[in-house]
């Protein structure tokens, strides 16, 4: 065995391998050479060796073996390619399939019950471990969820209770119809007379605050000019407010340009009528009434409809037989009976307002205005127009 051993050390590389080479082929040919019986007996001796080395193991080298084989395995498993890996798993799939085929009735029952042991130690594992840990759970989380639901309902209690303690309070503190008389009075008596300096709307009290410079130290500097309003203070709303203090402007601020314009006295002074009749396009919408404050909304689609440009819009203010100004009747449909509106027009309005609209507005820009527009209309319909321009036509509407 020395001797071996040192000849083993002495050999280069290229002898070991041809040795290595020489013995697998005198393995194999000593295989190919063997009877069934005698193969047979081969792996029955190596079976019994396997097994009489493995009893004799201690722990640790057992343990070691495992290791060795699992880093192995590894290793072998990495470095083959995909066509070995499917060549492997098809041979292991075939070798299953002959050992169940080639197993007898006590080989295959005690695999059956050997399947049944592991199901029940695995069902055993979760009930011991797994499912108290559920229970566990579930309780902290219904003790949580009762916690919440009494503290929820100490905090309405205590709201409630003091709400019904203030109304109780109001209520007592009110004895005759002068009392209540005066509560009314003083609680309608500011109306919305609170000016926002940021934003320009009117706010009821409850809405605004007193504005302070020192709270705004992130305000842009676009609110530098501030704006007096009720009892001689610079007011500014809770939604303004909150923006200025984030440094930011508000969405509905002036500065935004958002500002509106005066009205020119050239449009300010024109009944609904003769805005109809300057008007490119007429809007479409039902108003309803709101069940109180004397407000209307809009129910439904609004429809803008465009009027036709070339014989209408290119040749404002229109002749009566063109506007149908017999008498001047605005209908929502020239088919329906009924009108919409029913007026008389100032032609000199109407012509004021239409050179305002050419030399301020570029949507009027296309816009024809007939200079001779009053003797055309006088010419058109004599009648109508000593009707219209009568000294006694109502005044028009504001």
């Amino acid at each position: 065995a020395e001797a071996h051993a040192a000849k083993r050390q002495s050999e280069s590389t290229q002898e070991a391998e041809a040795r290595r080479k020489r013995n697998a082929e005198a393995h194999a040919a000593k295989r190919q050479s063997e009877s069934t019986q005698e193969a047979e007996a081969r792996r029955k001796r190596n079976a019994e060796a396997h097994a009489a080395k493995r009893q004799s193991e201690s722990t640790q080298e057992a343990e070691a073996r495992r290791k060795r084989n699992a880093e192995a395995h590894a290793a072998k498993r990495q470095s083959e390619s995909t066509q070995e890996a499917e060549a492997r798993r098809k041979r292991n799939a075939e070798a299953h399939a002959a050992k169940r085929q080639s197993e007898s009735t006590q080989e295959a029952e005690a695999r059956r019950r050997k399947d049944s042991q592991a199901k029940k130690r695995y069902i055993a594992y979760l009930c011991i471990y797994l499912i108290p840990l559920v229970i566990i759970f579930c309780f902290k989380s219904r003790k949580h969820d009762l916690e919440t639901e009494q503290a929820k309902e100490k905090w309405r209690q205590q709201g409630s209770t003091a709400k019904q303690q203030q109304r109780i309070k109001e209520h007592s503190a009110i004895q005759s119809i002068e009392e209540i008389s005066q509560v009314f009075t003083s609680a309608v008596k500011e109306g919305p007379d609170y000016i926002c300096t940021c934003c320009h709307r009117l706010m009821y009290r409850k809405t605004v605050l007193e504005f302070k410079t020192t709270k705004y130290t992130k305000a842009p500097a676009e609110f530098a000019n501030l704006y007096t309003s009720a009892k001689d203070k610079v007011w500014v709303c809770k939604t303004c407010d909150y923006a200025l203090r984030q440094g930011r402007v508000p969405a509905q601020a002036k500065a935004n340009k958002l500002d509106l314009e005066d009205i020119p006295v050239e449009l300010s002074d024109l009944n609904p009528l003769e805005d109809r009749l300057l008007s490119l396009r007429i809007p479409f919408m039902k108003m309803v009434a709101l069940p109180c404050g004397k407000q209307q909304a809009i129910h439904g689609p609004a429809v803008n409809v465009p009027t036709d440009l070339t014989p209408v819009c290119t040749l404002l203010p229109r002749l009566p037989s063109q506007a149908q100004m017999i008498p001047m009747k605005l209908k929502r449909k020239l088919c329906y009976k009924g009108h919409y509106m029913y007026q008389y027009v100032r032609p000199a309005k109407v012509l004021a307002a239409l050179e305002w609209l050419t030399a301020n507005n570029p949507l009027y820009k296309d816009v024809q205005i007939n200079s001779d527009w009053l003797d055309d209309a006088a010419r058109d319909n004599a009648d109508l127009w000593e009707a219209l321009s009568a000294q006694h036509c109502p005044p028009p509407l504001p």
